[in-house]
């Protein structure tokens, strides 16, 4: 049986408030995020999972500077191997610019990990997973 693993709002960035200094243009406390994050791949891997679902906001703005992107895939990269399923993404309200495929700030990570921008249905032989980003409106 498929296990899957969820981590959502992960809301990465250099926000000013406990941001601390800026190195190599990631302040100290989006290193603390990405530091929770990896701790939350690797504990997925750990406990067996196929598959490692983002549910939305993995950035808190459409724009994160390179380095944060880049460090969330090495994380993504580094310490998901083991997941067979790999990583999924979800849009969520803070990674959009608008609700055009593509319009968002996830677009880096889709050579490596499965992006989610609409409303999708992955069907595998032992479960159906509904993947539903963040759409305005009702």
């Amino acid at each position: 049986m498929t296990r899957i693993a969820f981590v959502a709002d992960v809301h990465l960035g250099n926000h000013r408030r406990f941001g601390g200094p800026l190195d190599a243009g990631i302040n100290t406390r989006a290193r603390y995020v990405l530091d929770a994050l990896r701790a939350s791949v690797v504990h997925a891997v750990n406990a067996g999972a196929d598959r490692l679902v983002v549910l939305g906001d993995l950035f808190d703005t459409t724009r994160p500077p390179p380095q944060l992107i880049s460090a969330a895939l090495d994380v993504f990269l580094g310490e998901s191997e083991d997941l067979e399923k790999g990583v999924t993404i979800l849009r969520g309200n803070h990674d959009m610019v608008s609700d055009a495929a593509g319009d968002h700030a996830l677009g880096p990570l889709g050579y490596d990990c499965w992006v989610v921008d609409s409303p999708t249905l992955s069907i595998q032989p032992d479960h159906e997973l509904w993947l539903v980003p963040f759409r305005p409106g009702h």
